[in-house]
């Protein structure tokens, strides 16, 4: 017999017993189906990250905390190049001279001075100033869940954030000390129906005119915050610390020039003769969005390992099913192997039966994975799922395989028997 007649006479034994065979698919189906759409779900998140960061990959942070215990970024390596975190001193403490040196680096001399050094490539420079209250906002009445973000002019056009509505901050407001605010666009929910810019909103109980809404953008905290400016928030709440300084270069290409120099000037600024005496990260967020995807893709491997156990289950399912088929099958093989069937041929004849149910079952679930990624598509366009072409291949090709290996002892079994045992068999 060729291969043709094994899968011929595989069908018409699968046809023949629908109920079985169905029963054999759903087990195979739903386990390859549960690893593609667990898969398909974290290369839609690690995709959605990818693309909501690819936008700021032009910027360098700044930012405290010690080299060896913060984990983020890259410092200045006098002796050539950036220097990982991690190969840094293993300090716990940062000493009086770090702290001292820290509040100096991350001051408005220091925006200055590196706007001055390296201004041909740098597009904007923006303080990150965390507002610290003990309330929340209150907007008629209710409190919001916005968060306030302390901005200068510069950080709206330095992350190209445009407006829905109103305007920006206007010199004249920020030189008077005016209680003006720019929200985000998620924002505009609070504002129950109403045009925002014109409404009153309450910042530690203070009035503050909304001037402004942004458009949206494709970061949630960018969305959800009020932006007040710098020079309001120091006169009304006392002076602002910079937590951490972004800089935007002009080309991404230029993000590794910068983070390298603006380290050895900030060495020298700070009399430091090495990283590790210094406590402060210079990283870029490159480096933030390689450490989010090795992260995503250990997560969804770790995911879809868990949903490989049902496919096992599935597996051990058509064994079982096949085991069946061979003891209710037993007069025929007998038959078959009196008219000179060889070992082989039983052999195939039970795995091309185990292997075509595998893949009929591994086609559904492709296609079931593909309903459901139109379904959550449809009914929360927020979320992302990614079905690849190389994931296709990979879930059909993986279903033959569990065919094959769990249809062997079946078909060894079969091929095994004596044909006057099997002819007895009744």
């Amino acid at each position: 017999m060729n291969l043709l007649s094994y899968i011929k006479e595989a069908l018409g034994t699968l046809v023949q017993n629908k109920m079985r065979s169905i029963l054999s698919l759903l087990g195979i189906m739903i386990g390859i189906a549960s690893v593609v759409v667990l898969r398909a779900f974290g290369d839609g998140m690690k995709a959605k990250i990818i693309e909501d960061m690819a936008a700021t990959q032009n910027i360098i942070t700044l930012q405290a905390g010690q080299p060896g215990k913060s984990g983020g970024g890259l410092m200045a390596n006098p002796n050539g190049g950036p220097v990982s975190s991690t190969e840094t001193s293993e300090k716990t403490e940062p000493s009086i001279a770090q702290r001292i040196a820290t509040e100096q680096v991350l001051s408005t001399e220091t925006i200055e001075m590196i706007q001055k050094l390296f201004g041909d490539k740098i597009k904007a420079i923006v303080p990150v100033m965390p507002f610290r209250s003990n309330s929340s906002p209150v907007i008629m009445g209710k409190e919001s869940n916005g968060s306030v973000k302390v901005v200068e002019d510069a950080f709206f056009k330095a992350r190209d954030i445009k407006l829905a509505r109103g305007i920006f901050f206007q010199k004249s407001q920020t030189e008077n000390f005016e209680n003006v605010v720019v929200a985000g666009s998620d924002l505009e929910r609070e504002f129950q129906g109403k045009n925002p810019v014109g409404q009153t909103i309450y910042i530690n109980n203070q009035a503050f005119t909304v001037i402004g809404l942004l458009e949206k953008t494709k970061d949630y905290s960018t969305d959800n915050a009020y932006y007040i400016p710098y020079q309001t928030a120091s006169k009304r709440f006392g002076k602002q610390k910079i937590e951490s300084i972004e800089i935007h270069a002009k080309r991404v290409e230029d993000v590794n020039f910068l983070q390298k120099n603006i380290g050895y000037y900030l060495m020298k600024l700070t009399g430091a003769n090495d990283p590790s005496e210094l406590n402060f990260n210079l990283a870029t967020n490159r480096q933030f969005l390689d450490m989010i995807e090795k992260q995503t893709g250990t997560i969804t491997m770790f995911i879809s390992g868990i949903a490989g156990i049902s496919l096992l289950v599935g597996g051990i399912g058509i064994m079982n099913i096949m085991l069946v088929s061979v003891t209710e099958r037993t007069r025929e093989i007998g038959i078959r192997k009196a008219i000179g069937a060889k070992r082989k041929d039983i052999i195939l004849q039970f795995l091309v039966e185990s292997v075509i149910l595998s893949f009929i079952g591994g086609v559904i679930a492709v296609l079931v994975s593909y309903a459901i990624s139109a379904g959550v598509h449809f009914f929360a366009p927020s979320l992302s799922m990614i079905i690849s072409i190389e994931m296709i291949f990979i879930a059909t090709g993986f279903s033959v395989l569990m065919g094959v290996i769990f249809g062997l002892l079946p078909a060894w079994r079969a091929a095994k028997m004596d044909a006057i045992e099997a002819l007895r068999f009744e």
